[in-house]
């Protein structure tokens, strides 16, 4: 039962962790005029067990793919959890 909760838990917090980082990308469109590509641009904390990266960031759109250590698929491969602007959000 721990495990799966800790499962269910990670997608939360990687799914969390990707509206943060949208609510921060629209801050920097706001200041900059546009999305941002690097995520060391945006004014937002990481939790050490999420990993974020910002797969495209530009004048229009951004998208970004977001993971939690303990949350894998069943062949151990990280389960990645989407978010695409482009597309309204979280994929």
């Amino acid at each position: 039962m721990g495990l799966i909760f800790a499962i269910v838990l990670g997608g939360v917090t990687a799914r969390s962790a990707l509206v943060s980082l949208a609510e921060a990308e629209k801050e920097y469109l706001a200041r900059h005029g546009t999305y941002a590509g690097r995520i060391s641009l945006l004014d937002m904390k990481q939790a050490p067990s999420i990993f974020i990266m910002i797969l495209r960031g530009d004048k229009t759109s951004f998208a970004a793919a977001a993971s939690h250590d303990k949350c894998s698929q069943k062949d151990g491969s990280p389960r990645m959890f989407i978010w695409d602007s482009a597309r309204g959000g979280l994929q």
